[in-house]
């Protein structure tokens, strides 16, 4: 008979193979889903939620500003939400931990975040007034 578990996080730790790996971070989430998850079906032509999936879909995204101006990580997302009033102590993504693959600093974006109240409020003021904040343009307006 199985034992019941106290939390999904303990059934995931037991999972055997690249899965189980994925969760345990052995080596990190995103080598696991890059080199070791399988392709399930032909790009665009099913659809499955996947954690590995959208940790590609990290991946693909931070690798794409490699070498321009911009860049993806969890410092440069905090700076912003400090110009707004947001505390650390208000938010959290990815867990809170970035993982450094390939140069590239990459955050779980398939959970891991909570924010305040207050916080939600902020960001919602950010978006009503398109990306400005007491008159500053912090976000690219979307055309």
């Amino acid at each position: 008979m199985l034992k019941q578990r106290d939390s999904d996080k303990d059934r995931h730790m037991d999972i055997p193979g690249w899965k189980g790996n994925f969760w345990r971070k052995d080596p990190d989430p995103f080598t696991m889903a890059r080199d070791m998850a399988p392709v399930i079906f032909t790009p665009g032509t099913a659809f499955h939620y996947s954690n590995p999936g959208m940790a590609m879909l990290s991946y693909g995204i931070t690798a794409s500003y490699r070498g321009t101006q911009y860049k993806m990580s969890v410092h440069f997302f905090a700076k912003d939400l400090s110009t707004i009033g947001m505390n650390d102590s208000e938010w959290s993504i990815g867990y809170g931990q970035t993982y450094n693959v390939n140069d590239l600093e990459l955050v779980a974006n398939w959970g891991g975040g909570s924010f305040t109240p207050r916080a939600v409020a902020r960001i919602g003021r950010l978006m009503l007034n398109n990306g400005k904040w007491d008159g500053k343009q912090l976000l690219m307006r979307k055309l």
